[in-house]
Parts: structure tokens; C-alpha cells; sequence
């Protein structure tokens, strides 16, 4: 009986002991890998939550940028990190769905071989055309394309790129053929739809609405589920004669696999803490980005989702495999 309760009340306190050590949670610097260059909108969201989780954790958070290889390297630093919490990776749509597709081996399984903690904040794509382009709507758009199939130009950041597959999808809803070209960024894109070489560009609201703003390109449609504060006055694909059609990039946060649940509770407590922080939410919205903070389940259910439909596009677009 008294070695019984022995091991009873050891057993107590080690689960104890675990939870304090957990409660105790960041116990040394957390690096936060971005698999992105300094810079970017990525590295913008990165700081600002390294930041706020400095301040409140009383730990330093080192945003760590490791671009390269369609974000695998900065995932694969995190696939082999101790799942303790102190390594976790700004992920994105990009990285975690469609990256993995690309590869005959894929470098890893992002449904399983990481914990998808959250959705941070969505960047819709907005289909635009220069101001002097007589094009005014969307359906203007679509019975131009229609009457000239392939003519229509529609510029993207390449082959395998979101931007580039979710232009891809628009075209299989809306049953119509475009002439996709590859560019190396905006810029460029930029300078041939000002230039009259480009008949149109879809690329995320962050680098859209400066241009909108400024009256440089005429806006379409957005590719969100629904309009943007920031867009008022820009309709949905969906409310403009391609329904169905939804694709909005995003930036989230990864913890390694087996990491224990009451990190990633704290984890997501934090992070969503940090999104519902009124000057965060207002400088990211400004930027154009549409604040998500997802639940796990729902993060897990959302990635999944995503990795089947663009797991099948490539497979169907016959896009040759790395």
C-alpha cells in the first residue's frame, strides 16, 4: 500500500513538475525563422510579433531570415528543432501548401511533420489594369477574354508561385483562356502594364493598394471571400461572376512536431492577443492584410484543405516536378 502510494505521488509530481516547466514557458531566446529576405511584408509581421512576445514573455525573440528553395530551408530548420517552444517559423501559403508539391521527394509533410498553430493574417490578390485601359469591371474582363481566348495578358511572379496558380484557378472557374506571363516581381509587371505591353496583373493587396491609391491602376475584383475595409468599393470575384473563385495568400506561425499542447495554447493565446492589439491591427490592415488568427483545429483544417487543392492544380497544370 505505502509503495503503491509512493509511485502514485511520484507520479503526481512529475506531471507537476511538467506543467511548471511548461507554465514556465520561454525559458531562454526563441528564434523565430522567417523563410524570407529582410524587408518584405514578411519580415514586417515577424518583427512586430517577435516584439510584442519580447515584451510580454520578458525574452529576447531573434527573427532569424533563411530564404531559399521555396521556403524548405527555413522549414526544415524547424522540423529539426527540440519541440520545446524555442524555435517556430513564420510560415505561409506558399511555403507550407504549394512548396511541398513542387518536389518529386517533397522535403516534408506539412500536415504532419509540424504544429500549424495559426492563420496570422491573409494578403487577397486584386486583379487590376492600367488606368487608361478602357477594361472597367470584371465583367468587362471576362467577355474580353472570352471573345479572344489566349489574348488576354495576365502577368504573375512564375511558374508554381500562388499568384501563378491561383491565376490558373480563376480561369478554370470563369472558363476562360488567358496568356499568363512570368515575371521576376511587381516591378517589372508594373512597368509593362503602364507601358501597354501587359494587359493586366494580379498581385497581393499589400503591393495594390499604394497603386490604387495613387490612381496608378484601375482595380477589378479582389480575390478575398469578401470585400476589404481597405477596398470598400472593389467587389469579390465572387460577387462578380465567378463564384467560388477565393485565394487569398497567408503568413502563419508553425511550432515543431510534439511540441507540448499547453505551449501551443500559449502560443496561440499570445499570438492572438497580439492580432486583436488595436495600433497591431491597424498597421496591418493598413498595409492591406486581413487579420485571421485561426484556432489550431482550424489552422490544421485549413492547411489540409489547401494542400489537396493545390496538390491536384499542379498535378493537372502537368507543372514539371524539382
Amino acid at each position: 500500500m505505502i509503495k503503491r502510494f509512493t509511485k502514485v505521488a511520484c507520479g503526481m509530481l512529475l506531471v507537476a513538475a511538467a506543467g511548471m516547466a511548461n507554465a514556465a514557458y520561454p525559458t531562454k531566446p526563441v528564434n523565430l525563422v522567417v523563410p524570407f529576405t529582410a524587408g518584405g511584408t514578411s519580415d514586417i509581421i515577424a518583427r512586430m510579433l517577435a516584439e510584442h512576445l519580447g515584451k510580454v514573455w520578458g525574452e529576447t525573440i531573434v527573427v532569424q531570415n533563411k530564404p531559399g528553395a521555396g521556403g524548405t530551408i527555413a522549414t526544415k530548420q524547424l522540423i529539426q528543432a527540440e519541440p520545446d517552444g524555442h524555435t517556430l517559423l513564420l510560415t505561409s501559403s506558399g511555403t507550407v501548401a504549394i512548396s511541398p508539391h513542387l518536389y518529386r521527394n517533397p522535403p516534408y509533410d506539412s500536415d504532419n511533420d509540424f504544429v500549424n498553430v495559426t492563420i496570422l493574417a491573409e494578403l487577397p490578390f486584386v486583379l487590376t489594369v492600367a488606368q487608361d485601359n478602357p477594361i472597367s469591371s470584371l465583367g468587362d474582363y471576362l467577355a474580353k477574354a472570352k471573345a479572344e481566348p489566349g489574348i488576354l495578358s495576365l502577368g504573375n511572379s512564375g511558374i508554381g508561385s500562388h499568384q501563378y496558380l491561383a491565376e490558373q484557378q480563376f480561369a478554370a472557374a470563369a472558363g476562360i483562356e488567358l496568356n499568363l506571363i512570368p515575371y521576376k516581381g511587381a516591378p517589372q509587371q508594373l512597368v509593362d502594364l503602364l507601358g501597354g505591353t501587359l494587359d493586366s496583373m494580379m498581385d497581393n493587396a499589400v503591393t495594390e493598394i499604394p497603386l490604387i491609391q495613387k490612381g496608378t491602376v484601375k482595380p477589378l475584383a479582389i480575390t478575398s471571400a469578401a470585400r476589404i475595409p481597405q477596398l470598400p468599393n472593389v467587389p469579390t470575384f465572387g460577387e462578380s461572376g465567378v463564384p467560388g473563385f477565393v485565394s487569398a495568400p497567408w503568413y502563419g506561425l508553425a511550432a515543431p512536431k510534439d511540441t507540448p499542447p499547453e505551449i501551443v495554447d500559449t502560443l496561440q493565446v499570445e499570438i492572438t492577443r497580439f492580432l486583436n492589439d488595436p495600433d497591431v491591427r491597424k498597421k496591418l490592415e493598413d498595409l492591406g492584410m486581413v487579420i485571421v488568427a485561426s484556432t489550431v483545429k482550424d489552422t490544421r483544417t485549413r492547411v489540409a484543405a489547401e494542400n489537396k487543392t493545390f496538390k491536384d492544380t499542379i498535378t493537372q497544370l502537368g507543372i514539371e516536378l524539382q
